[in-house]
């Protein structure tokens, strides 16, 4: 079967269950990586469930677990569609494999808890917290644009939830940028501070989403190989 007429990836019933749960736990502790942001930022009022979320978040060993666990987490499932592609002879899991890589290396500059909470490595940067802010700020227009190239070619190249999965992570680009842009033209007419704006739930909330949805139709593009219809019931 050519491979503009794929509208799924196969994989086994084992690798789907695994997939699901590596998905669930990437949902899970992105959530918190958004929570330990906004308790950081917004000093919030200590109680039971924020001061166990700060005790993980804020300190060097929650830093350095947070980090390596949700980065790993994604990369397994970046690794499955590679793979995926791979399977169907698409030159396309290189793009996949650039998209890795340029994440490995956001990790590793993660990874030293120059300071003790996000909001000191906010009001007293260091050398090396400046030189991998600049560094993520480059690889994340790069991953921006590898993204789109690999979207816009799901798109072109097959149909079913394959096309899905590309049309909601050009969706989602699209609303992010919108979204930045709405966001400060607020700040700068309402003259409310940045933190303060950011800090807001529903920003918190939209941001959030924006970044899962994808890869929630990322997982939706990989059936059970007994599955021969994209339209037929899927594994997630």
């Amino acid at each position: 079967m050519a491979t503009d007429k794929y509208s799924h990836f196969e994989i086994s019933r084992q690798s789907g269950r695994i997939t699901t749960g590596v998905l669930a736990a990437y949902l899970l502790l992105e959530l918190l990586v958004e929570a330990g942001d906004f308790i950081g930022l917004a000093r919030v009022s200590q109680g039971p469930l924020v001061y166990g979320i700060s005790r993980i978040t804020q300190t060097g060993v929650g830093h350095v677990f947070l980090t390596l666990a949700t980065t790993c987490t994604l990369l397994f499932l970046w690794d499955r569609l590679r793979r995926a592609l791979k399977d169907v002879k698409s030159v396309l899991w290189y793009v996949v494999l650039a998209l890795m890589a340029l994440m490995v290396c956001d990790m590793l500059l993660m990874l030293p808890p120059e300071t003790s909470s996000l909001m000191d490595s906010i009001q007293h940067p260091t050398r090396f917290t400046t030189f991998a802010n600049h560094f993520r700020s480059v690889s994340s227009g790069l991953q921006t644009l590898l993204r789109l190239g690999l979207s816009i070619s799901l798109i072109v190249k097959y149909r079913g939830r394959i096309l899905a999965y590309g049309c909601s992570d050009i969706v989602c680009t699209v609303l992010s940028a919108v979204g930045m842009g709405a966001f400060y033209s607020y700040l700068v007419m309402s003259g409310v501070s940045f933190l303060s704006g950011a800090l807001s739930f529903g920003v918190v909330l939209f941001r959030y989403a924006l970044g899962v949805i994808p890869i929630i139709f990322m997982r939706r593009t990989m059936v059970y190989t007994h599955v021969r219809n994209a339209d037929a019931e899927g594994d997630i």
